[in-house]
Parts: C-alpha cells; sequence; structure tokens
C-alpha cells in the first residue's frame, strides 16, 4: 500500500513537473509547435500544421478581429490590395510590356495570408512563457539546417535532395569560390538571415540555462551557437555579418561596450588595411595572410567601388518609378520590368522592402505596412529592455530588428520561411506591451 500511495504521489509529480507540459497542452499549441520545428526544414510540413491553429486562432479572436489597431490596419491594406488588383484585371491593355495582372494576385498571395497569420497565432504567443517553448522549437528546428550547412562546406554534399516530388526541397548548392554556404536554402542571403534571427534566441537561452545552473543543456547550446556564428560568416552575406555585429552589443549588456567597440574598430581597420593602396605592401601582405579571401573581397566592393555599387544604381532609379505612380503603384512584380525597361539590365527586386511595395502598391499601402512594424518594434523595446525583466523576448526583438534592418539592403519576405518566422516574432513583440496595456486599462 505505500508502494502504491509513493508511486501515486511521484506520477502527480511527474505531470506538474514543467519538463512535461508539452503533454498537457491542447492539440492546437502541440501543432503550432511542430510547425515552428519543421519551418526552416520542411515549410511544407509547417504550413499543413499551422492550418488547424490558424483556424482556431481566427476562432478565438472571434468578433475582436476589428477592434485592434494593426487589425485595422492591415484590412484596410489587404482591401487596397485587392480593390487594385481587381482594377488591374479589369484593364483591357497593360501599362509595361510583358507584365501581367495576374501578378498582383500572387502579390497578395505573399502578403494577406500572413496578416491573416497575425491575428490567427496571436493566442500562441501571448504568453512569455509560451514564446520560451516556441523560442526552444525554433533553436532544435534550426539544427536539421545547420547538419546541411556542415555537409555542404565539409562533407560536398550537394543536392538538391527532395522528398514528396519536389514539395520538400533541400537546395545544398555546390559551394563557389568564394565559399557562398546556404545548407538547405536556395540562397546564402537567405540562409544568413535565418541564422541571425536564430544567433540572439540561441544566446538568451544559453545565459539563462547557464544562469539556472544547467550546464549540459547550457554546454549544447554554446555549440549550437558555435555552429549558428560560424555558419553566419561562410555564408558571405554581408547584411547576416553587420546584423551579427549589431545585435551582440545588446545581449552582451552595455559594460561590454568598453571593449567591444575598440574591438570591432580595430577588426574594421585591420580589414581595410589590407587592401587600401596607400597601406605599405608588406604590411597588406602580413594583413592578407590573416584575414579569409572572401571577407577582403565583400568589404573592399563596398570601401573602393563604392559609388558604382549596383544597389545604389538599383535604388536611385526605383525613386524615380515611385516619383511616377506615387499613391497605388504599378502593381506587384512590376519593378524588374520598369527596370530592364529603363536600364536595359534585369533585376529580380529593388533589395529595399519600403522601395518594393511603394513601387508594386503605392507609398500609402508601404507606409502603413512599416509604420506596424516600427511601431512594434519601438513599443516593444521599452517593454522588454526598459519597463520589464524579459529573457527570451531580448531575443526576439532582436531578431526582429534585423529582419527591419536586413531588408534595407535586400528582400526575403518571400522566402515563406522567413516570411512565416518574422511573422511570429512581430506577434509575440506586439503581446510584450499590448496585453500590459489592456490590463491598465481594464483596471
Amino acid at each position: 500500500m505505500l508502494i502504491l500511495t509513493l508511486f501515486r504521489n511521484q506520477m502527480f509529480s511527474l505531470i506538474n513537473n514543467e519538463k512535461i507540459t508539452f503533454l498537457k497542452e491542447e492539440i492546437d499549441s502541440r501543432l503550432f509547435n511542430t510547425g515552428v520545428f519543421f519551418l526552416a526544414s520542411a515549410p511544407f510540413l509547417s504550413c499543413l500544421f499551422f492550418l488547424y491553429p490558424l483556424f482556431k486562432g481566427l476562432r478565438k479572436a472571434g468578433p475582436n478581429i476589428i477592434n485592434k489597431k494593426f487589425n485595422q490596419i492591415f484590412l484596410l491594406i489587404s482591401l487596397i490590395l485587392i480593390i487594385k488588383s481587381l482594377y488591374a484585371s479589369l484593364k483591357i491593355d497593360s501599362e509595361i510590356e510583358s507584365w501581367q495582372p495576374y501578378f498582383n494576385w500572387a502579390g497578395i498571395a505573399n502578403l494577406v495570408p500572413l496578416f491573416v497569420c497575425f491575428i490567427g497565432f496571436d493566442s500562441y504567443l501571448n504568453d512569455e512563457k509560451k514564446r520560451i517553448i516556441i523560442s526552444k522549437y525554433f533553436i532544435a528546428g534550426t539544427i536539421p539546417f545547420l547538419i546541411s550547412c556542415v555537409g555542404q562546406f565539409w562533407f560536398n554534399w550537394y543536392g538538391p535532395f527532395e522528398i514528396l516530388n519536389g514539395l520538400i526541397t533541400w537546395f545544398q548548392r555546390p559551394l563557389i569560390t568564394n565559399q557562398n554556404l546556404t545548407g538547405l536554402f536556395n540562397n546564402p542571403n537567405t540562409a544568413g538571415n535565418w541564422l541571425t534571427m536564430m544567433w540572439p534566441i540561441s544566446v538568451v537561452l544559453f545565459k539563462e540555462k547557464f544562469r539556472l545552473k544547467e550546464y549540459l543543456k547550457s554546454k549544447i547550446l554554446l555549440l549550437i551557437i558555435f555552429f549558428i556564428t560560424t555558419s553566419i560568416v561562410l555564408t558571405n552575406s554581408r547584411s547576416a555579418w553587420i546584423g551579427l555585429l549589431i545585435t551582440a552589443p545588446f545581449l552582451l549588456g552595455k559594460k561590454s561596450l568598453k571593449w567591444y567597440l575598440p574591438f570591432i574598430g580595430l577588426l574594421i581597420l585591420i580589414i581595410t588595411s589590407s587592401f587600401l593602396p596607400f597601406v605599405p605592401q608588406e604590411i597588406r601582405e602580413f594583413l592578407n595572410h590573416l584575414i579569409p579571401v572572401h571577407v577582403q573581397s565583400k568589404v573592399s566592393e563596398i570601401t573602393i567601388n563604392f559609388a558604382s555599387l549596383p544597389r545604389l544604381q538599383i535604388w536611385s532609379n526605383a525613386f524615380g518609378i515611385i516619383l511616377q505612380k506615387p499613391l497605388f503603384g504599378w502593381g506587384a512584380n512590376s519593378f524588374p520590368y520598369l527596370y530592364e525597361i529603363n536600364t536595359g539590365v534585369f533585376r529580380n527586386h529593388s533589395h529595399n522592402l519600403f522601395l518594393e511595395l511603394s513601387i508594386s502598391y503605392g507609398l500609402i499601402v508601404s507606409i502603413l505596412f512599416f509604420k506596424v512594424i516600427l511601431e512594434i518594434l519601438y513599443k516593444s523595446f521599452f517593454s522588454i529592455f526598459k519597463t520589464r525583466i524579459s529573457v527570451v523576448d531580448k531575443g526576439w526583438w532582436l531578431a526582429g530588428f534585423f529582419f527591419f534592418f536586413s531588408h534595407l539592403v535586400d528582400i526575403l519576405l518571400f522566402d515563406i520561411r522567413i516570411n512565416l518566422t518574422i511573422w511570429i516574432f512581430l506577434i509575440g513583440l506586439k503581446n510584450t506591451f499590448q496585453i500590459s496595456s489592456e490590463k491598465k486599462q481594464e483596471v
């Protein structure tokens, strides 16, 4: 009898243990977490897992959907996009040769479903404990990606590798001379973007596990951080490098600035001195042995050929295109056609999300869109760093900030993995200040 009593007490204790809270979650939360895990490695499966949580989340939101400011803005943007698409489809002749009106509907598919996710995923991210769990699933889901990076760089695992007739694809592109690591992603900038968003999350989790003296878990996270950092460097993505350097001081703290800023200054001085012509040749040759070739080439492109950088030419042309139709734009995916007409050169996009949205849908849409993102980043910053103690949320804010920074020089929003991830971060950041303000109003 005593043994049965002890066994029962032990079972009750086990059930209440935080280590198995996953078993007590509702099915929609489990599916949402699973979707997060598969987001990097199998986005098709991830979207399937997200469907039921999305529908249930929308059902929970109910009539309150239109009562919240951010939802109202996204509904207004959606309405503008739909009206614009209908109008373009009814026009007999297109203003741009070879451009097709159905591009507008494809553009809606890249944006409006994510606005719906912003509403439907809210209940899964409205608590710090939930965001901690989601962070762990993000890191766990990044491990297959890191394995693909290791295989690509050291073992020549070249693809593409396909499952389900291409619905799940690991690209594993052959490495070129400058070692542009991509892993399972299609593009090194996209790979770098994902890794740089995961970097601050893994660091804050490591710090928390170390503080709690969970040394085995902290060692595992430290190993993951090492592979993430190494992979960021090997992607050869300048925006990822800069994002890593910018976000590090936020995690290290104010005291670190005393040594961090001089260290960065010295690093920049060493790299630039390796190719500047007025530096003695003996010194340049010595520095060339210390600095990887692909790092030198990336920096020299900016410092030596700054005026002729392709992005500057693209942005200059983009401003002129916007001024011709500033209010409602030219239509989705119109930039490549307009740029080729103006310059004779084909470019996929404008390498700046604000410019791209302005060209496609006009300044009204782009201003409203960026208003939401900037307001969330601004208010969540003060909520996280100024008024409350939060560990994981700091990592989320830095990931959101890097998204904003990286999309000033590139556009990765149309990759479903990056797209869904940043919306999950934005929802979580919104809840860091919105829920507390709603509680104050109730009081």
